[in-house]
């Protein structure tokens, strides 16, 4: 009975899953556009730089540290090596700076989102969360 009304209405269970995947792509961009999409969406992009950020100031520490080394050893070490050393160090303090005023913008775009998204008694406890 159910496979003889399924193929007479075959057309009809076809559009119904095409229509419940547009309803849930619909409702998934509402979201995406809300303010609470919009949060979450800046929320993990700050979250995301800020890891980069502290990647960046890890590489930065290693490469201080294997100038540092290889200064105290340079009579012993070829000066390709400190030299490549020297520009790793300032190759890394240019990752920091660039990581750093990444993670600005993204405080700033958490910031914008936080004011024009949600009211004035929210803005303060959402700022203390994420920022």
């Amino acid at each position: 009975m159910a496979t003889e009304l399924l193929a007479q209405n075959w057309a009809l269970v076809i559009a119904s899953v095409l229509s419940l995947a547009i309803f849930l792509f619909v409702m998934f961009r509402l979201y995406d556009d809300s303010g609470r999409g919009r949060l979450g969406q800046s929320v993990r992009e700050l979250n995301a730089v800020r890891q980069e950020a502290s990647k960046a100031e890890n590489r930065l520490c290693k490469a201080q540290a294997r100038f540092e080394e290889l200064r105290k050893k340079a009579d012993q070490v070829k000066p390709r090596l400190l030299t490549e050393a020297e520009e790793a160090v300032k190759d890394a303090d240019l990752l920091v700076n660039i990581t750093g005023d990444q993670v600005m913008r993204a405080e700033k775009i958490l910031r914008d989102v936080i004011l024009e998204d949600f009211p004035p008694n929210r803005q303060d406890v959402l700022r203390s969360k994420y920022l």
